[in-house]
């Protein structure tokens, strides 16, 4: 763009200069063609003068009809431009008429006849005078005809120069803040209108970051263009009803309104547009996890840290699930700083062994005999204090540190067994792994690293796996698991019923044992409904040769319809807490 800038407006000038010279090359003809026009006037009065008074001057004489005749054709010794104008020219044509009449004379003259030729010269000077002043007054017009194309061409060329300056910066202003695929601002856009925003109403807003949660199925569904509309409709959506709104990225949109009931409005605005355009089935198919940060107009802050505070809010969306909303406040300043904290520390806290192992027993639910047991991993952190895993197991399989948290449970588990072992006390214990772990591509070898290192017979170990992982593990990791269950390693899905596994898919992974949700049990239903549910589960489970395993047992009650419906296995605070591994062992290993 700077180089269109400067190579426009110097083709302009020379353009201009190249005008300008072909009007002084014009001028300059112009006033040739005067001077010899003059020229032709004042020599027929010297020619005849000499004539009269008896001193002929033929040189003089073809010279004169020289120049007259170059002056009527532009050929001729001079190099004179004829002069096309038709007024000029005829009077050019009544000079050449008086001129052979005036040499006619000068030879009656010279021969000594009677003749008027000083009555022709008179009347020659005078024509010739008023071809004179007509050249001089068509060189002044052609003057101001040139200088008037000059002024006119730098006038337009200047306006159109500013005019077609302006279109293109409005078209690369365009580029700079609109973002192509919506039409509405993009984040460049938004931060410098938001500046603007903030500087002239000192008052708090709401700076609102949300993303589509569910915009990946649209788009594996119904196309990648159905998808695009879906993001120009609330894009346009949003420029209608919100002063200031800007598409970020991807399905990231971002704007700034009024504090209050805002999110509410904005889902409810969201799913009216998508409904109105594209029908209730995909209006109700998609949410919207929302970041919120409510500026301080008493705090200055620069505009990236104001919307990096709100993405932040809008990042913990994902530990909440699908359509949350999430606040940058107090509270969520201090989970980060503790998050922080916990980052620093996870590394010295595994050399520390921090981290303890706690055991939750499992019970035969025919006779509540135990059966086994479940690690569970507590955090004794010597600067954060107690903590249990809800507190740090999410944040650390969102960093990745969870692998490492996952093999220190197994090689604590190995070293109980191991004891155990000694007097012969062993019992089975589920070691949990999450997605990430098992997404390991050294998962294998470091797994059996540790459990053959320290002797342990297989059927000890029990892999247990989230139900929600094994929807997103691989081809390898579904082998692999295959291979450790042949090899005698139990394999137990967590959590069952809390995600959306198909029957289908069930029976296609090498599974052991289903441990039940906590939630089927502690739920508003009534108890027949929950023996219903859990009956049918139970029932297919057998079926497919699975054991079962219900959680969340907390009452006699539960612990009757467990039986009733021939469910394996219990577990949860009727029998027993997750307890310390020393004092597990007293109470279940030394009887």
């Amino acid at each position: 763009m700077k180089k269109y800038n400067i190579i426009v407006p110097v083709l302009t000038w020379l353009v201009a200069i190249l005008i300008l010279i072909f009007s002084l090359f014009q001028l300059q003809g112009d006033a040739r063609t005067i001077n010899y026009t003059g020229f032709v006037r004042g020599g027929t009065q010297r020619l005849i003068k000499k004539e009269l008074e008896g001193h002929p001057d033929d040189e003089l004489l073809n010279r004169m009809d020289i120049v007259l005749y170059e002056l009527e054709t532009g050929k001729g010794p001079d190099n004179l431009k004829k002069n096309t104008d038709p007024y000029f020219q005829e009077h050019l044509e009544k000079m050449r008429k008086q001129w052979d009449e005036i040499v006619e004379n000068i030879y009656e003259v010279r021969e000594g006849k009677n003749n008027d030729l000083y009555a022709l010269s008179e009347d020659f000077f005078n024509y010739a005078n008023e071809t004179v002043d007509l050249a001089e007054r068509l060189s002044s017009q052609k003057l101001l005809l040139s200088v008037f194309i000059l002024v006119a061409y730098l006038i337009i060329s200047t306006t159109l120069i500013i005019y077609f300056s302006k279109k293109r910066q409005e078209t690369y202003k365009n580029l700079y803040y609109i973002d192509t695929l919506t039409g509405i601002y993009n984040l460049v856009a938004f931060k410098e209108k938001l500046i603007v925003l903030l500087t002239r109403e000192l008052h708090s807003y709401a700076i609102i970051y949300f993303d589509i949660d569910n915009l990946k199925y649209i788009n594996d569904t119904y196309g990648y263009q159905f998808g695009d509309e879906v993001l120009q409709i609330i894009a346009q959506t949003l420029e209608q009803n919100y002063s200031l709104a800007a598409h970020v990225n991807a399905d990231n949109f971002i704007l700034a309104c009024e504090p209050g009931d805002q999110v509410d409005q904005l889902r409810a605005t969201l799913h009216k547009s998508i409904e109105n355009q594209l029908g209730k089935a995909i209006a109700d198919c998609l949410t919207y996890s929302v970041g919120i940060y409510v500026t301080n107009p008493s705090t200055t802050l620069q505009i990236n840290s104001i919307i990096d505070k709100a993405n932040i809010a809008h990042k913990q969306c994902r530990d909440i699930g699908k359509s949350a909303t999430a606040y940058y406040d107090h509270d969520l300043v201090a989970k980060l700083d503790r998050e922080n904290q916990m980052q620093k520390e996870m590394d010295d806290a595994i050399k520390n062994e921090e981290f303890k192992v706690y055991l939750q027993p499992k019970f035969y639910i025919h006779d509540t005999t135990l059966m086994g047991a479940e690690a569970l991993v507590r955090w004794q952190s010597k600067s954060l204090g107690f903590m249990p895993p809800d507190c740090f197991i999410p944040f650390f399989e969102k960093n990745g540190r969870i692998l490492h948290l996952d093999f220190y449970m197994l090689k604590h588990v190995c070293m109980l067994l191991k004891d155990l072992l000694k007097d012969d006390q062993a019992f089975p214990i589920a070691v949990n792994f999450s997605r990430v772990t098992m997404n390991n591509e050294h998962f294998y070898d470091a797994f059996h690293h540790i459990v053959d290192n320290y002797q342990i017979p297989y059927q000890y170990i029990e892999i247990e796996v989230i139900e929600s992982a094994f929807n997103e593990i691989s081809e390898r990791v579904t082998v692999m698991l295959q291979t450790l269950r042949k090899e005698g390693f139990k394999i137990t899905m967590d959590d069952f019923g809390s995600g959306y596994s198909s029957l289908n898919h069930l029976s296609s992974l090498p599974l052991d044992v289903i441990k039940i949700d906590r939630d089927f049990l502690n739920t508003d239903k009534k108890l027949d409904q929950i023996r219903n549910i859990i009956l049918c589960v139970v029932e297919l489970s057998h079926i497919m040769n699975l054991k079962v395993v219900c959680e969340g047992v907390e009452t006699p009650e539960h612990v009757q319809l467990l039986k009733e419906v021939h469910c394996d296995y219990a577990q949860g605070y009727f029998f027993e807490k997750p307890i310390p591994v020393d004092a597990f062992v007293e109470k279940y290993c030394k009887k």
